[in-house]
């Protein structure tokens, strides 16, 4: 199977439930592969995403999905930069928050090596060629 993985928060306007609800379409198009695809979210905010806002907030997209929490900035970093991803937090003077992330999608191979990135704004549609593409060349995959 393929892992995606993708970095944002809970609180995310616009990129993370747009790439998390064009996931959800992809899979559903992508057929019986979709079903070999396995999803990690990992937050940006720990300071404001609970565990159990994440599983709450992930679950609603997908059944099964992997809400990953960094418990320091220094294993946030750590994983940001094992895939080339960045984000910073900061508080404005009014006490609301400005949060900014990469917005590139990632899909994991089971050796832990990336295959693919996407863009975000993606289409559902190109997502899924991709993914059938993928597993159509992967040994033991489905031709």
């Amino acid at each position: 199977g393929l892992l995606f993985v993708f970095f944002g928060f809970t609180h995310c306007p616009d990129l993370c439930p747009t790439t998390l609800g064009d996931l959800r379409r992809a899979l559903r198009k992508a057929g019986p592969e979709g079903s070999r695809v396995e999803v990690a979210f990992v937050t940006v905010d720990p300071g404001r995403d609970s565990s159990e806002t994440m599983a709450r907030y992930l679950g609603s997209f997908f059944l099964g999905g992997h809400p990953l929490r960094p418990a320091t900035n220094e294993q946030l970093l750590a994983v940001q930069a094992a895939f080339g991803a960045a984000s910073s937090v900061t508080r404005k003077a009014d006490g609301d928050f400005d949060v900014a992330h990469t917005a590139v999608s990632y899909l994991v191979d089971e050796h832990g090596a990336v295959v693919l990135e996407w863009d975000y704004g993606t289409t559902p549609a190109d997502m899924a060629h991709d993914l059938r593409l993928l597993f159509s060349r992967k040994p033991g995959g489905p031709r």
